[in-house]
């Protein structure tokens, strides 16, 4: 039995390396609309590529709380906002999610 965790990781992380270059090819000063929505489109593409990779922190330490689900809610909500502020900001040297999880835990 092989252990095929290691090159789904590195499929991810060239997928979300992809969608972050894309989101990178338009300025966030732009004036032209057309570039403005194509950013907002590659962002809104590697928000849900984020969500659904299953990279995600669980965040354990709101795990006992009765209000976990909206801590965490709120917390993802504040990331994927940062996420996009951001993305300039990204070192392709590391993994998307590691970046993503490092913003996520603050």
């Amino acid at each position: 039995m092989t252990n095929d965790l290691p090159l789904r990781d590195d499929t991810i992380n060239q997928e979300l390396q992809q969608l972050v270059n894309e989101a990178k090819r338009y300025p966030a000063d732009s004036q032209n609309p057309t570039d403005r929505a194509k950013r907002r489109i590659a962002l809104n593409k590697l928000l849900n590529a984020i969500r659904g990779s299953g990279k995600l922190s669980k965040q354990a330490q709101w795990i006992e709380s009765p209000n976990y689900e909206d801590y965490y809610h709120e917390a993802l909500q504040i990331t994927f906002v940062e996420v996009c502020q951001k993305i300039e900001q990204y070192n392709p040297e590391y993994p998307v999610m590691a970046w993503v999880n490092i913003i996520f835990s603050r």
